[in-house]
């Protein structure tokens, strides 16, 4: 298929990023003699979901297939919000522990005593990325459809 060059700039891009997120998984687990940390964990886990999220979020856009795509890139925002949470809490390893035991993320607090709900972490990465309220709302439509409709 032909692309618009923007579009096809972009997977290009896509690739290259996909391509570096691998050396830095490779250097991460390198870093220390391998040693490996609470906090390494997550990383390597949100590593390996963005890594394939591209693959697949590259698949959609060649065959066309947006709506699913758009389903993908929130998948990717949820990937980075958790992923954040991990900045904001007083004890990043002890915090990770949790996560990896299982606890939900929406249930912890930050190191202000705030719930990290997706609302609250959307808001607070918002001061980096201030694009993400309204990209974040605009996607959750295809996460969370508010009605379904035939066709």
């Amino acid at each position: 298929m032909e692309y618009t060059p923007k579009i096809s700039a972009s997977l290009n891009g896509l690739e290259k990023r996909r391509k570096h997120l691998l050396k830095l998984g490779k250097a991460m687990m390198e870093a220390y003699e391998g040693a490996m940390y609470p906090v390494d964990l997550l990383a390597l886990g949100a590593l390996k979901r963005t890594i394939s999220t591209i693959a697949g979020f590259k698949l959609l856009i060649e065959s066309s297939n947006m709506v699913c795509a758009r389903t993908i890139l929130r998948v990717q925002i949820d990937t980075a919000l958790r992923f954040y949470s991990v900045f904001i809490v007083a004890d990043p390893h002890s915090y990770s522990l949790e996560i990896l035991s299982g606890k939900n993320i929406n249930h912890m607090q930050d190191s202000s005593g705030q719930k990290m709900r997706d609302a609250y972490l959307v808001n607070k990465l918002s001061e980096e990325y201030p694009w993400l309220p309204t990209v974040y709302k605009n996607l959750s439509g295809y996460i969370h459809p508010k009605k379904c409709v035939n066709g």
